[in-house]
């Protein structure tokens, strides 16, 4: 990996101050959906109940809030990465489509990254369903680290992106000529 390359490319991006609004507000809205998707129950229950829908956003703020304590530090900061590599691939995604046009490779490589990084980022519980998919029976037993597999597996799912966006905004969206020997 060229670091060089992933640098020069974050600071190109960043740069102009409304990516870091974009990264900001698309990690957040990953860090509240996954605490709306783990407390299904409580938001279904809220919402069928008629609460006002501020009410129901103090709900899902005070879940955030509470994430350390609920679900541990460990997963806390392993939803908190997952968060910030959403945020920082939407933001290289956004530049690059509005520099360059949509490169449906590039677009692809983003969200197929999203999806499965957020299907391992907090509760490997949560993921037992993914597992069960892929033909693994007992889910999470046959994990011997009980489910950080997924959790390093998402974060590694999430950088790759980044790494390809980073070369593509390098090139200036333009794939290299490959050299003839």
């Amino acid at each position: 990996m060229d670091l060089e390359v992933l640098r020069s490319s974050l600071e190109k991006v960043y740069s102009k101050p409304s990516y870091h609004i974009i990264t900001f507000v698309a990690s957040t809205l990953t860090l509240v959906f996954y605490v709306a998707l783990t407390n299904l129950p409580l938001i279904t229950t809220a919402l069928a109940s008629g609460y006002p829908i501020e009410r129901i956003a103090q709900i899902l703020v005070a879940l955030v809030l509470g994430l350390v304590q609920s679900a541990g530090i460990e997963t806390a900061a392993s939803v908190m990465i997952v968060a910030t590599l959403v945020g920082t691939n939407v933001s290289l995604l956004v530049y690059r489509v509005r520099a360059y046009g949509f490169n449906a490779k590039q677009g692809g490589s983003g969200l197929g990254g999203f999806a499965l990084g957020a299907l391992g980022a907090g509760c490997p519980a949560c993921a037992t369903g993914l597992l069960s998919l892929l033909g693994v029976a007992g889910g999470l037993a046959a994990l011997p680290f009980q489910g950080w597999e997924l959790r390093i597996l998402s974060i590694a799912l999430l950088t790759a992106p980044i790494y390809w966006l980073s070369k593509d905004i390098a090139n200036n969206g333009a794939c290299p000529i490959p050299k003839r020997s």
